[in-house]
């Protein structure tokens, strides 16, 4: 007598569409958790691929550039969604592409847009972080094909109107493997006219900037009193406002988990990486407003 065992395998699901519906809607939750928390616990620093290029390490208290932000919502996207997503590029900016079975999500930690969006052609508009004077940000992504565009507006009190940055990117061109943090083409792109330190502070929905200002400065000695702050809707309150400068900058540390003296040392370390390892005649240009 021949006797048939059947084993049966239970198979981890690989896409969003392999999970019954209750479980997509809970992942696409435990997902949005996830990245509001990282907009939150990673910051952006412009100064980290200067620090890579240099072959110096960026401490992780200050975050990294669009390259590390994608990298982190990355991994939570691989991990919770059970797919494998890929990096979006737009000349030195980058953002994730998860593949899902009726559509895609696209995740731009550095446009802070406060939820992973989801895209199947047309277009759609997200909450984005900061808020000004009571008027949210928002980011609008669209579809056209194999292309995806990024329109990022932020509300400009001084001229009563919004701030745009844009960015176009190519689902054929997006690539599995992670792009080097030791780019000089990043680091000392032409549009990169500061080095800057950003977190958001999630209590106000506002964000503070720490900056250099590379461009305006080049071939001159590094200094202290050359840096100032920037607050969403505020005044920039440079580092000669010393009471001020202080106050806003303590605030900014206390966010970051770091001391007053630490993120100071760490922006100027980095503006004079920038000198030593920069090519002469950079023809600085802001297509985009930076650090939004």
């Amino acid at each position: 007598m021949q006797t048939t065992i059947s084993l049966r395998v239970n198979r981890a699901p690989r896409t969003l569409h392999d999970w019954a519906p209750d479980d997509r809607g809970r992942r696409l939750a435990e997902l949005t958790r996830a990245y509001r928390d990282l907009l939150v616990r990673m910051p952006y620093s412009s100064a980290a691929p200067v620090y890579a290029v240099a072959g110096e390490t960026s401490p992780t208290v200050f975050g990294g550039n669009c390259i590390d932000q994608a990298e982190a919502a990355k991994a939570l996207a691989d991990s919770i969604m059970g797919c494998e997503s890929r990096y979006l590029r737009d000349h030195r900016h980058h953002a994730v592409h998860v593949p899902l079975e009726y559509g895609a999500l696209i995740l731009d930690p550095y446009l802070l847009h406060s939820s992973p969006a989801f895209l199947n052609g047309g277009s759609k508009r997200q909450h984005a972080y900061p808020r000004v004077d009571g008027v949210e940000g928002f980011v609008v992504f669209r579809q056209t094909g194999d292309w995806i565009g990024l329109e990022k507006k932020v509300f400009n009190p001084a001229a009563r109107a919004y701030q745009t940055a844009q960015f176009c990117m190519s689902i054929g061109s997006a690539n599995i493997e992670r792009p080097s943090r030791a780019d000089a083409s990043i680091a000392f792109a032409p549009e990169q006219t500061s080095l800057s330190v950003r977190v958001l502070d999630p209590s106000i929905q506002a964000l503070i900037h720490l900056v250099y200002p590379v461009s305006r400065l080049r071939g001159e000695p590094v200094r202290e009193q050359c840096l100032y702050v920037k607050q969403s809707g505020s005044e920039v309150i440079c580092a000669t406002d010393r009471v001020r400068f202080r106050e806003a900058t303590d605030r900014l540390a206390h966010l970051l988990g770091c001391a007053y003296l630490e993120v100071i040392d760490y922006l100027l370390h980095a503006a004079v990486l920038y000198e030593t390892h920069a090519p002469q005649g950079i023809r600085y240009y802001s297509a985009n407003p930076t650090n939004q």
